[in-house]
């Protein structure tokens, strides 16, 4: 019996979607579907991450575009009865291969992200969001993470409302809290009276950590707060950050050690997770540090953040950009004894939810 379900996308970096991507090809192996997980380029700390149950195939194309003749011929060739995509490029792609192939082979994309973001407004990315939407009307289903993301893409594309459908990303509790039990070694960590802002993801300008550091040196100077920053991830702005941490004199109270593999022993033992991105499709971050009991601090940007802490019931919402608003609230969260078992509202995403949502969709 044929039950392949292929997953692809460019790379294994170290971002959200490549980390549920992984999940999602590691929980489809072991409730027995013959997974392929079909990589532009073979790159990426998550590689690690993969099941030996899960079959890796490197299409060595180098840049996405340039895996398409490759991605079509494997889809003919394979017949996987469907295909599973994420990230705009990578699903434009995908729809692509599908139809030169000319194969049965359903073509399921995942849209995490937001549509409508304000910090890209090049031509080029006007023509391949209109390229998106366009193509996207060929696919079988589209997946999106959030109610709100749904009624996004809906107004966007047009789409049959029928082919659109929401299966949140899955973060699981136990499997979180054995892995947040390793050991930390850097010395702030073994403080039980040093309070620890953390934050988690890639050195863009999407994540707002230029706003997270202004707020944590107005929080040392308004409050004298002893605290400190720990920012985990790496990317492109780490000297801008660096040289912004060195003007406000607070570059000995910030660590940046990079990507980290494991991030929740971190998380467990941080006092607040704050999150100040411009936009968000589905926070995985938010639920990781709720599963470990952290409390949450938040911009309400476009996306999913609001959906997750059921407008602030499980965590802060703060009107993006307010950094002096970011720093009272911050102080605040520290400083509480009244805070929500966020643990709770983590159980609702459990990845056997999650997988079962995904088992009824496809073929």
């Amino acid at each position: 019996m044929n039950n392949k379900i292929a997953l692809y996308l460019p790379t294994l970096n170290g971002g959200g979607a490549e980390h549920f991507m992984v999940r999602l090809a590691n929980g489809l192996a072991s409730k027995g579907y013959n997974i392929d997980l079909i990589l532009a380029s073979a790159v990426g700390p998550n590689l690690e991450r993969v099941s030996a149950q899960v079959n890796i195939i490197d299409l060595r194309a180098g840049r996405v575009l340039l895996s398409l003749p490759k991605l079509a011929t494997y889809i003919r060739k394979t017949k996987p009865l469907a295909i599973i995509s994420t990230q705009n490029h990578a699903s434009i792609v995908a729809i692509l291969a599908g139809l030169v192939s000319k194969s049965n082979c359903k073509i399921f994309i995942r849209q995490a992200t937001i549509l409508n973001v304000t910090d890209k407004k090049t031509m080029r990315s006007r023509f391949l969001k209109w390229l998106f939407l366009f193509l996207a009307k060929k696919a079988d289903l589209v997946i999106t993470t959030s109610e709100k993301m749904k009624n996004e893409f809906l107004e966007e594309s047009n789409i049959n409302n029928k082919k659109v459908i929401v299966i949140p990303n899955p973060v699981s509790i136990n499997q979180i809290s054995e892995l947040s039990k390793k050991e930390v070694a850097h010395p702030w960590f073994l403080s039980k009276d040093l309070p620890i802002i953390i934050a988690v993801g890639r050195l863009e300008k999407v994540k707002g950590f230029d706003n997270l550091i202004s707020a944590f040196a107005s929080l040392r100077e308004n409050y004298s707060a002893n605290v400190r920053l720990v920012i985990l991830g790496e990317g492109k702005l780490r000297q801008n950050l660096e040289i912004l941490a060195k003007e406000l004199n607070v570059d000995a109270h910030i660590w940046m050690p990079g990507f980290v593999g494991n991030i929740y022993p971190y998380l467990a033992r941080a006092d607040v997770l704050a999150l100040t991105s411009h936009h968000e499709g589905f926070p995985n971050v938010i639920l990781e540090a709720m599963a470990c009991g952290t409390n949450i601090t938040a911009f309400n940007c476009p996306g999913g953040v609001s959906e997750i802490l059921e407008e602030g019931k499980w965590g802060a919402l703060i009107e993006p950009g307010n950094i002096n608003k970011l720093s009272e609230t911050i102080y605040s969260v520290i400083n509480s004894t009244d805070k929500p078992n966020v643990r709770e509202r983590a159980k609702n995403y459990s990845p056997e939810v999650v997988l079962e949502s995904y088992s009824k969709v496809l073929p």
